[in-house]
């Protein structure tokens, strides 16, 4: 989760924060137009930290991205290894189908800035597919978070896939922390909704895609080790719904550790 600084909300705030995200929104359309509030939620290394390694090993009871269940009939087994130091990333995202014959394996880097009220990430991301044989793709994304009020974080995620679909894709949505500090737990609700922009389907105009809600929930184990798991919740919009796909609904569950 992002750590915001704290801060009086204002229209001058409100009107900036739309103001980027309409550019951004422009900008992404004119190149023709993947995260999204993130497959993996990944864990944020201490930006007071010189280097700091983090990871994750998640089961998914179903491979859901972008509102579209990507392994019908299977589970997913996922790992994550991340390298930081100070403000830039790198790291390695693999996957394997629990009930089908399926790998994934995702390498990708960011930077990490702020420009006061908002945190930007920008990065790119490369995905293969060993097995079954799968086309390997690249993308661009950026993340955008702001706290308009201490209780609330604001989200803008856009991709664009330049190789294989060569179309763009947004989320943006909104997400509340709630912290129990007694019982070391932390819980976030959350929602969001996405636009396509010829990364789902064709023609590449833009279309509502989904809408999805759900829940996160954090236990901190140690000081270093966490287990964490979320419900989820999509909803199939109007391009879902053209490509005669429906509702999603999956958990994901798991251990993660920072150092």
């Amino acid at each position: 989760m992002y750590t915001l600084n704290r801060f009086l909300i204002s229209m001058k705030t409100i009107n900036s924060y739309l103001l980027l995200g309409v550019v951004f929104l422009g900008i992404l359309s004119a190149q023709g137009q993947e995260p999204g509030y993130r497959r993996v939620f990944r864990l944020n290394p201490s930006k007071n930290q010189n280097f700091a390694v983090s990871g994750q090993l998640l089961w998914h009871s179903r491979y859901v991205s972008e509102g579209v269940n990507n392994l019908p009939g299977s589970s997913l087994l996922a790992s994550e290894l991340q390298l930081s130091i100070r403000d830039f990333g790198a790291g390695v995202w693999w996957g394997k189908g629990l009930q089908e014959r399926y790998n994934e394996l995702n390498f990708f880097a960011f930077y990490e800035f702020e420009l006061r009220p908002i945190e930007f990430v920008l990065g790119v991301e490369i995905s293969t597919q060993p097995s079954p044989g799968g086309p390997a793709t690249a993308e661009l994304f950026a993340e955008m978070a702001h706290q308009p009020i201490p209780a609330i974080n604001l989200f803008l995620i856009a991709l664009y896939d330049f190789i294989e679909e060569q179309g763009g894709y947004i989320e943006t949505g909104a997400e509340i922390p709630l912290s129990f500090a007694e019982v070391r737990l932390n819980i976030t609700p959350y929602s969001l909704i996405s636009l396509d922009l010829g990364y789902m389907s064709e023609p590449r105009t833009p279309a509502l895609n989904h809408f999805q809600f759900g829940a996160i929930a954090e236990l901190l184990i140690t000081d270093n080790i966490l287990f964490l798991t979320n419900l989820n919740q999509s909803i199939a919009l109007t391009n879902l719904r053209d490509e005669g796909l429906g509702d999603q609904w999956w958990i994901e569950t798991g251990v993660g550790f920072e150092f």
